[in-house]
């Protein structure tokens, strides 16, 4: 089963498999994190499957709302100018540490990492 399918969208005007959105994240991305995904769910506890065959619907329902957003932001161009305004600074480099350190540093990156 796919979780992001974007087929299952078409009928609400967003982008076939033939869109720039392959490009930014869907295809070769996605596809890989979730064959991984498959990989390390069969290698986990059973507790941690039953937590996951549990809660993936809710989990699915919960960001489906911000997978459509994100699809409209690249329909209409928004990601391509945020792209390139941020990459044309120069401060770049030093904004984009910043913003990597705000992740890394986060909750749930410091927990990932234990």
């Amino acid at each position: 089963m796919k979780l992001w399918d974007s087929n299952r969208y078409d009928d609400q005007g967003t982008m076939d498999e033939s869109s720039p959105f392959d490009d930014l994240f869907k295809l070769s991305r996605t596809q890989r994190l979730y064959a991984f995904g498959i990989w390390m769910y069969a290698a986990c506890s059973t507790t941690a499957q039953r937590g996951a065959l549990d809660w993936y619907k809710p989990f699915h329902d919960a960001t489906k709302p911000i997978f459509e957003k994100l699809y409209a932001s690249v329909a209409d161009g928004t990601e391509t100018r945020r792209t390139l305004e941020k990459n044309s600074s120069p401060t770049y480099r030093e904004e984009l540490e910043e913003e990597l350190r705000e992740i890394r540093e986060s909750e749930i990156w410091r927990a990932g990492k234990t």
